[in-house]
């Protein structure tokens, strides 16, 4: 009776694992091991033979399969316990009766799962020996855990921060394969299963960057900042082609950027294969519209001085930063603001949390991907007329005025210059953009900047700005 209890799996899991657990503590398993040994030698029987090889009498075939179907997931429940508290007795001995011994093609694939499933087990609950008598076992290591909850085995290592598991899996052929687990409401109720169990070591894994779907070991390596576990996935991901798919190396300097894991972000960049997508955009959604952002423009868009001194100093290009995506996000927090004479919101909210070295070291950093520039570079269409500006109408006037040399300028003179530059703007949002591009383009030493304004004589108003070109190709400094 207790048996068929025990291995009834309609009950709570986490009882009937808690009760399991416990009977092998008080050691009411290991002190009748033989008696189990003998049942499942057995079912063993029953399943290759048939029933008249056993000496029980069945009163039908049918209780015979009856019995089969409770030893076998007796004898499941009870690998899990030995993995869960490390008992190698009841271990050697269902390993010796052939429970992870396919002797039936219809359960080929479970013996498959069981097999993963101990040895996830054994990972969370830091049985070694049991891990590695359990891969001596040559179990399926790409197999998937029983449960629809948990993670595969190499993301269970990666959780649990064991770079030497992560190698010893990919040994015996593991593959980082897509899986969408983390950021799923299955990757929660893991994690609270986790922490019934009191088995905090293994920490929360998540990403803050929603272009980025974490699919893949590697990928939450880096969100989780398990730096050796990313080095021996990383190699495997550089030196094998069909280790995973070629989207498990997406975004991987976006997830540590958004981290602020400059420690990732330089073992990263300090990689070829990677470093070679260091200006590939990544798709991300800004108040409700679509981008393409490239990690530098995540770090602008976030004011991330380090992250962007690391990018620059790597080789990104500021030419392929959307500034359009980054109006998105200042412009609704700045409508009502009247004057630029002061410091506008929402700059105030980013800008007083930052010293003014922070925002000089920005300026310098980027000013240096200057070289870089292959072409004139053209923002037309990026600022909207609000004059409706007339192209036929009678010859216009052009005042050109030049900004150069904004890099060693306090930021009090930057405002100042700004402002008196767009004072006869009084839209708030055209003032705005203006005082932004102002401050972003200039983020390079010797780089000239004209602002175009159109001037209609009929009625004397200025139209915004209809071109902002860089007429001058910096050099390189």
């Amino acid at each position: 009776m207790l048996m068929i209890r025990l291995s009834n799996n309609i009950d709570d899991c986490l009882v009937q694992s808690q009760y399991m657990d416990k009977l092998m503590y008080f050691g009411f398993f290991p002190n009748n091991i033989q008696i189990l040994e003998e049942i499942f030698k057995t079912e063993r029987s029953l399943t290759t033979e048939g029933c008249s090889v056993i000496d029980i009498s069945f009163n039908s075939q049918d209780y015979a399969e009856g019995f089969g179907v409770v030893a076998r997931n007796f004898s499941y429940e009870l690998l899990y316990a030995a993995a869960r508290t490390g008992n190698l007795k009841i271990l050697e001995m269902l390993i010796k009766v052939g429970i992870l011994s396919s002797m039936d093609e219809d359960y080929y694939g479970i013996d498959n799962e069981v097999g993963a499933t101990a040895v996830q087990f054994a990972i969370e609950h830091r049985q070694e020996a049991v891990i590695q008598r359990l891969f001596a076992a040559e179990i399926n290591v790409g197999a998937k855990p029983v449960s629809h909850l948990s993670p595969s085995l190499l993301w269970t290592a990666v959780i649990f921060d064991r770079a030497d598991l992560v190698a010893d899996l990919i040994k015996l052929g593991a593959r980082d394969t897509p899986k969408k687990f983390e950021n799923s409401h299955l990757s929660s109720r893991y994690e609270s299963h986790l922490k019934s169990l009191d088995l905090h070591w293994g920490k929360r894994i998540g990403s803050r960057f929603d272009g980025v779907k974490v699919v893949t070991a590697l990928q939450l390596s880096v969100t989780g900042s398990r730096y050796d576990c990313f080095r021996v996935l990383a190699e495997e991901h550089a030196l094998r082609r069909h280790f995973s798919c070629s989207r498990g190396r997406i975004g991987i300097i976006h997830l540590a950027l958004v981290e602020k894991d400059y420690l990732m972000m330089e073992r990263i960049l300090a990689r070829y294969e990677f470093l070679d997508h260091i200006d590939q955009p990544i798709g991300t959604e800004i108040n409700g519209r679509s981008y393409a952002c490239t990690a530098l423009a995540l770090a602008i868009y976030n004011l991330d001085a380090r992250g962007t001194e690391l990018l620059v100093a790597r080789g990104a290009g500021l030419v392929h930063v959307n500034l359009e995506s980054l109006r998105d996000k200042f412009e609704q927090p700045f409508r009502g603001t009247q004057e630029l004479s002061s410091l506008p919101p929402p700059y105030s909210s980013y800008f007083n949390s930052l010293h003014e070295k922070d925002l000089y070291f920005i300026l310098d950093t980027l000013a240096e991907t200057a070289w870089m520039w292959d072409e004139e570079v053209s923002l037309t269409g990026l600022l909207q007329d609000s004059s409706d500006y007339d192209s036929d109408s009678e010859s216009e006037k052009e005042d050109v005025t030049e900004i150069s040399q904004f890099g060693h300028r306090s930021l009090a003179d930057i405002f100042k210059l700004v402002h008196d530059l767009f004072k006869d703007y009084k839209s708030v949002e055209e003032k705005f953009w203006a005082t932004f591009l102002a401050l972003t383009c200039p983020f390079f030493q010797k780089l000239e900047i004209r602002i175009q304004k159109d001037t209609r004589r009929e009625s004397g108003k200025s139209s915004f700005i209809r071109d902002f070109k860089v007429i001058e190709k910096p050099c390189a400094l």
